[in-house]
């Protein structure tokens, strides 16, 4: 299984527990395979609503709303995308997957590592599991 290295993601507020959008973008260290499943473990201090939204881009492409299985651990949101990956991507495709209304850790203090897989046939392909976290630069206002 390779490791993928070319990663990032991005709220669209850095504010202790605003809601946010995040952006998760990667680009395939390996080819992966029609029907690869792509899985994203959010950090338990990210708080992952009900009326969450989930989009995806390839290579540029408009987003496409999609729908996740979600499945909640002390560590981890787990969300499991199927069908993001309808044909065989290449070696330096690039996926964003964009995580609307999520709420943002309650501290300023850096968050647990994002956890990304892409699995074929149950068998992983590509991961990170460490050196993906987050940090919010302001504390919430007072009111």
């Amino acid at each position: 299984m390779g490791t993928i290295s070319n990663i990032g993601i991005v709220p669209s507020s850095f504010i202790v527990g605003q809601q946010s959008v995040y952006e998760l973008t990667y680009t395939l260290t390996r080819g992966i395979k029609s029907g690869s499943v792509i899985m994203i473990g959010i950090p338990a201090e990210i708080s992952v609503g009900v009326s969450s939204t989930y989009s995806y881009s390839i290579d540029g492409s408009a987003y496409t709303s999609i729908t996740p299985t979600l499945l909640s651990n002390t560590t981890y949101t787990n969300l499991t995308f199927n069908g993001i990956v309808n044909a065989q991507l290449s070696p330096g495709t690039i996926i964003k997957i964009r995580f609307n209304t999520l709420t943002n850790p309650l501290s300023m203090r850096p968050s647990n590592s994002f956890a990304v897989w892409t699995l074929y046939n149950s068998y992983g392909t590509e991961y990170i599991s460490s050196g993906l976290s987050i940090i919010m630069t302001t504390a919430t206002p007072f009111k």
